[in-house]
C-alpha cells in the first residue's frame, strides 16, 4: 500500500535534522494533510513536556537502605 504521508520524516523534523529542501516539502505537505500534521503537533507536544522535565532527579535518601534490606530478605540460602 503506497500512502502519501510524511510520517517517518516528521522526527527529523522535529529535531531540524532534515536539509532546508525537505524541511520545506514536509511544510508544504502538512499544509493539506490533516492526518501528518495531527502526528506533528502530537509528537511535537512530547518533545515539549520532555523538555519540562528535570535534568536530574534526586532519589529518596533511603532508597539504598530500602534496596539492602529487600536483598536481604529475599537471600536463597546456599546448600
Amino acid at each position: 500500500m503506497i500512502t502519501n504521508h510524511i510520517t517517518a520524516c516528521i522526527s527529523e523534523y522535529i529535531d531540524r535534522t532534515l536539509p532546508p529542501a525537505e524541511r520545506r516539502a514536509v511544510e508544504e505537505h502538512m499544509i493539506t494533510c490533516r492526518t501528518c500534521a495531527e502526528e506533528y503537533i502530537a509528537l511535537e507536544s512530547i518533545v515539549v513536556k520532555l523538555h519540562c522535565l528535570p535534568k536530574t532527579i534526586q532519589p529518596p535518601p533511603d532508597l539504598l537502605e530500602g534496596v539492602k534490606a529487600a536483598l536481604l530478605s529475599t537471600r536463597i540460602p546456599h546448600n
